[in-house]
């Protein structure tokens, strides 16, 4: 099963992560032996020089748990020191990065921890990265393709033999008052099981309130009755019958990014595309103790 791969960045008071996905099933030998010391280097070095990449981690998706985790202490920062005080702020300002993948797949990469002089306007609004920028992108980018490093891909129906399964209603469980069975027109099966993923489309939201889109399968034509059971408290235990809504298994592709192009061949093929900057705030810098602990209270 792939395993999904976390690179944690830190820089001065705040944090954020980036994630890709690799097809081995191995944590351990995707940290030790496939995320090589360059291709680190190549995530962090056109970053603002306070930058770190302090820890990276590789979960396995599914099966049994199995995480490892790297820390990398000051080791990787970035290079890009900037001096200049006017523009956007070096933390919160990213580069939204289309990243592909063959045959098909998007990603949109929020990038941060950019070196202010690294990101300009032209004199008609348009975003125009510095040549730094663009070249420690194209970097990173093709040290991650030749690694084999992927981005998720959702399969969507008739792909693999995928079909959506109308959906009649959504009744409460019998003395289960937080679990609804979403009874179908048809038998429930492969690829959804019991513990699997499912997936709904076209929930009516005013009868469904805060219905999920995606919930974990607890049984699978409960009781004889076609459909799946799952995790939701119907609003009033009262049955719903949605006039559209219907489901799927979520599975999903693990493919490799492409490469992206460089010098001439960037025009005519895969070219780099940083569709624009945008402002997001950051969370905590990683390893910072969290304070006081909540007390909970037990019921006796």
């Amino acid at each position: 099963m792939p395993c999904k791969v976390t690179l944690f960045f830190s820089q001065v008071g705040s944090g954020w992560s980036e994630t890709w996905y690799h097809n081995s099933d191995d944590p351990q030998s995707v940290m030790k032996f496939t995320l090589t010391p360059a291709m680190l280097k190549y995530a962090v070095n056109f970053r603002h020089e306070l930058t770190y990449l302090v820890a990276a981690r590789a979960t396995r998706i599914s099966g049994v748990k199995q995480s490892f985790t790297r820390s990398f202490g000051s080791d990787y920062h970035g290079l890009s020191a900037g001096t200049v005080d006017v523009g956007p702020d070096i933390v919160s300002s990213d580069a939204v990065v289309a990243v592909r993948s063959s045959p098909r797949g998007l990603k949109r990469m929020f990038v941060r921890g950019l070196n202010d002089n690294d990101i300009k306007r032209n004199a008609a609004g348009r975003d125009t990265p510095a040549g730094s920028l663009t070249a420690g992108l194209t970097n990173y980018l093709n040290s991650f393709s030749k690694g084999g490093f992927a981005i998720r891909v959702l399969k969507q129906p008739p792909e693999d033999g995928l079909t959506w399964t109308p959906v009649i209603s959504v009744v409460t469980v019998a003395g289960v008052p937080t679990q609804v069975d979403v009874k179908t027109s048809i038998d429930v099966a492969a690829p959804i099981a019991v513990g699997e993923t499912v997936r709904f489309a076209r929930v009516p939201g005013d009868s469904l309130p805060g219905f999920p889109s995606q919930a974990i399968a607890l049984d699978i034509n409960p009781g004889g009755v076609s459909g799946v059971r799952i995790s939701y408290t119907l609003r009033g235990g009262v049955s719903v019958f949605p006039p559209s809504m219907q489901l799927t298994a979520a599975t999903y592709l693990y493919n490799v990014i492409d490469g992206v192009d460089t010098g001439f061949f960037s025009i005519v093929s895969n070219p780099l595309t940083i569709e624009r900057f945008s402002e997001h705030k950051t969370g905590r810098p990683f390893g910072l103790l969290r304070g006081r602990a909540r007390a909970k209270v037990r019921a006796h």
